[in-house]
C-alpha cells in the first residue's frame, strides 16, 4: 500500500525493482508493484536476482547479466553472439512477456533487444579495479535515460559507460553526469 501510495502521488516517471535476494521484495510485491504501474502507465525496470528471477513479469526493461540469464534458464554457457543473445531475448519473453532485454556481458559490454531493435554495444577499454556496483549503475543509468527519452539505444550506450566507471573504482562509486 505504500508503494501504491508513492506511485499515485509521486507519478514517477519510472519505478526500478532492484532485487538482493534479501527477502524484502517478494512475490507478491512484485507482482502488484508490476501492475499498479502498468495500470498508471508508469514503466518498470528490474535488475533481478535468482530466487524471483522469473516473477518481473511485464516489466518494461529486464536487466540482468549474462551469467544470471544461464543460471536461472539453466542454459549452458555459449560463445556470446547477438543471435544467441536474441534467442535468449525470446526465451525471457516467453516466461515475462516484458518489453525490453537488457543484458550486461562483462568485459564484452552490453546487449539489448526492443521488438526487432537489437544491438551488443562493446564495452570500452578500462583499468577495472572492481566490478561491485557495476550492475546497479548500468539499471539506474538505463532506467533514467529510457524514462526520459524512450530510446533504448542511447540508454543501453549511456549505461554501458557509466558501469565501465564505477568499474575503475575499488568498492562502489558514484558518478556525475560529466
Amino acid at each position: 500500500s505504500q508503494i501504491e501510495k508513492y506511485i499515485a502521488n509521486e507519478r514517477p516517471d519510472i519505478v526500478i525493482l532492484e532485487d538482493y535476494n534479501k527477502g524484502s521484495i517478494t512475490k507478491n510485491i512484485i507482482e502488484k508493484t508490476i501492475r499498479f504501474c502498468n495500470q498508471n502507465n508508469i514503466p518498470t525496470s528490474v535488475d533481478p536476482k535468482r530466487k524471483n528471477f522469473l516473477a518481473y513479469k511485464n516489466v518494461t526493461l529486464f536487466k540482468s547479466n549474462l551469467h544470471e540469464v544461464f543460471t536461472s534458464l539453466n542454459l549452458l554457457p555459449e560463445e556470446v553472439s547477438a543471435e544467441m543473445l536474441s534467442g535468449i531475448h525470446d526465451q525471457l519473453k516467453e516466461h515475462l512477456d516484458h518489453k525490453i532485454s537488457m543484458i550486461t556481458l562483462s568485459e564484452k559490454g552490453i546487449f539489448y533487444q526492443e521488438e526487432n531493435n537489437k544491438k551488443i554495444i562493446p564495452s570500452h577499454r578500462r583499468n577495472i579495479a572492481d566490478v561491485s556496483g557495476a550492475g546497479d549503475t548500468v539499471i539506474a543509468v538505463a532506467s533514467l535515460i529510457y524514462a526520459s527519452s524512450k530510446d533504448i539505444h542511447l540508454a543501453a550506450e549511456v549505461a554501458n559507460i557509466a558501469g565501465g566507471i564505477v568499474c575503475e573504482e575499488v568498492g562502489t562509486a558514484a558518478i556525475n553526469k560529466e
